[in-house]
């Protein structure tokens, strides 16, 4: 791709690629529309390690009138934990060159500028009134189903400590929740060897990652909770109105862990979440030193990352790993100053290299504490040994309000590309260390799906609304 981002992965579709926690995705053109794709995504819900508070495609339709979002275009539920639905994706798939002045700092501004543009609609307009108050009511019904102990089941319930089913009080139990799924697979000693607390004892450091809700403040921001440059759309320009504000240029999609909090709480939320993802090791190092007023949410979001890498460690997709163990060790690292762990580990001695090796050799030797753990499926799959827990509240399925791209209309084939190919270029000071064939530094590069004709020529669309 000409004129790449070396830090941007860009575009960003979710590939097919095969069973397991990914999903398996077909991208069709829309004619009449220079960068807009039909995508159908089906969707199997298999990692219990995430805190899924509102169905996705709720979330999609109250988003409807936001141009910067994907519109639902169908629903079909196959099981409690697997659907497809039928979205629009707007981001650019073609070879178009990015704008020159987006750099990492630009594009997590116009970030958050959008998100809080989404926290600026009002809520009691006629049309929306309705939809959020019943939004409100699922939140609340599914925090509370994930409170409850499921008979002769696996599942892990939150726990509240008395607090009332808020999302604010549920992202803190959840922390609770990814330290007890660790434990029970690799046992107390072992996340003490991995620079981790025990799950009784990050229990009782609450107060160092739980923001209440504002207080007389009713949950109106509506928070995205995960957008990281794969969750960031690159629009082309002929899609943006030249008068709207330069972030519509941004797109946000895979809203599946959105959920409402209150103003300030959520947008705290927010930056630590942008924090996260967007600033080095260094930098967020430094920045867990100061008194921050998101720093309780920073050490929330490291905390989470943290239990749920070393519980990814080991899992697969199609024979790969899902999470470099490299990623594992730099979260650990920022758990331990998160919270104040001053022991000394062995491997801290050593290179970036070393340290990953032996935190691999020790994740591998302590596998077994979890009887159950291993669980293969075709392909090389290794899943998580614990269920995953379905909404209790859901949409149901819904045809299509419109004609979602007969593929009769288009003759080609859709190509995936193992990865996305940049001109070679110096990155910025800003941005992180990239292992070969990943993003941010860890994650695997999800594929490009790229168009094409019947005689091979990629179909790159130009025309503008």
């Amino acid at each position: 791709m000409a004129n790449g981002l070396s830090w941007w992965k860009y575009p960003v579709l979710h590939p097919a690629s095969g069973k397991g926690m990914s999903n398996r995705v077909r991208t069709q053109r829309i004619d009449d529309h220079p960068d807009s794709y039909i995508v159908t995504r089906e969707t199997a819900f298999r990692d219990p390690y995430d805190l899924r508070v509102l169905d996705e495609v709720e979330v999609l339709d109250l988003l409807g009138d936001v141009e910067f979002t994907p519109d639902v275009l169908s629903v079909t539920n196959h099981s409690p934990l697997s659907r497809t639905i039928v979205i629009n994706y707007l981001g650019r798939l073609s070879d178009e060159a990015p704008p020159p002045y987006l750099t990492k700092e630009t594009v997590r501004d116009y970030a958050l500028r959008n998100l809080n543009a989404i926290a600026d609609i009002d809520w009691s307009a006629p049309h929306r009134r309705e939809g959020y108050r019943t939004a409100l009511e699922h939140q609340r019904a599914n925090i509370e189903a994930m409170c409850e102990d499921v008979p002769g089941s696996d599942v892990i319930p939150l726990e509240l400590n008395g607090n009332p089913p808020t999302l604010e009080a549920a992202l803190a139990a959840q922390v609770i929740r990814s330290a007890r799924y660790a434990e029970r697979r690799y046992g107390a000693d072992a996340l003490r060897g991995f620079g981790l607390l025990p799950a009784d004892e990050i229990a009782r450091k609450w107060s160092w990652y739980y923001t209440p809700p504002d207080k007389d403040a009713e949950p109106t921001r509506l928070v995205h909770r995960d957008a990281h440059l794969d969750n960031l759309t690159l629009r082309s320009a002929g899609t943006v109105d030249p008068t709207d504000p330069p972030e519509r240029l941004i797109g946000i999609i895979d809203w599946e862990l959105a959920g409402f909090m209150t103003p300030r709480s959520g947008m705290l939320l927010e930056r630590a979440a942008l924090d996260r993802y967007f600033l080095s090791v260094a930098e967020l190092s430094e920045l867990l030193t100061t008194n921050a007023p998101h720093l309780p949410w920073l050490r929330r979001e490291i905390a989470q990352s943290a239990y749920n890498d070393v519980l990814r460690g080991h899992e697969s997709v199609n024979g790969k790993r899902r999470l470099a163990v490299s990623s594992v060790t730099q979260t650990t690292e920022l758990f331990r100053v998160a919270f104040g762990l001053n022991r000394h580990l062995e491997h801290r001695a050593r290179s970036p290299q070393a340290a990953s090796e032996q935190l691999a050799k020790e994740m591998v030797a302590r596998r077994a504490a979890y009887p159950g753990w291993l669980r293969t499926e075709e392909g090389g799959t290794l899943l998580a040994p614990f269920p995953a827990r379905p909404l209790a509240v859901r949409s149901p399925d819904r045809r299509p309000a419109r004609d979602t791209a007969d593929p009769s209309r288009y003759a080609g084939t859709v190509t995936v590309l193992d990865a996305v190919q940049h001109t070679a270029e110096k990155p910025a000071k800003n941005a992180p260390l990239a292992i070969p064939g990943t993003n941010r530094g860890s994650t695997p590069l999800r594929p490009a799906v790229i168009l094409r004709d019947a005689a091979g020529r990629p179909q790159l669309p130009r025309r503008s609304r």
